[in-house]
């Protein structure tokens, strides 16, 4: 996430993005929920994580936890979480992810395997 760009470019963009796709698709709509994710993992450390963890909550209500979008999102709060240095709870989120992406999208999905990655680079290892 360190060398994606031009961050602060992207969260203005998104935010001004995001009121327009919500008169036009609602605010329940996957692509308004997807939006505010990719807002939430931008956002500046400290921050990130619990925006992320609104999101999710949202997305998991309305999509439910197993969807791939919401997956998504729970991966990419395991890897704000462990950037940030909470090890324990980018484990846990990563290991539940692995098991639901496996669960309904099958064994190998790319969700799955970018979840045991995450999950070995909590443990130590390399991603």
């Amino acid at each position: 996430m360190d060398d994606a760009g031009d961050p602060e470019g992207a969260l203005r963009l998104l935010r001004d993005l995001l009121p327009r796709v919500e008169r036009v698709l609602g605010r329940h709509h996957r692509d308004v929920l997807a939006i505010h994710a990719n807002a939430a993992a931008i956002e500046e450390p400290g921050r990130a994580a619990e925006s992320l963890r609104l999101v999710l909550g949202r997305q998991r209500r309305e999509l439910g936890p197993g969807h791939p979008d919401t997956l998504r999102t729970s991966t990419n709060l395991g890897y704000v979480l462990l950037r940030d240095g909470d090890r324990e709870a980018a484990l846990a989120l990563f290991d539940e992810v692995a098991g639901l992406a496996g669960d309904t999208l099958g064994r190998g999905h790319p969700l799955e395997r970018r979840a045991r990655a995450g999950a070995a680079s909590a443990r130590g290892g390399e991603r």
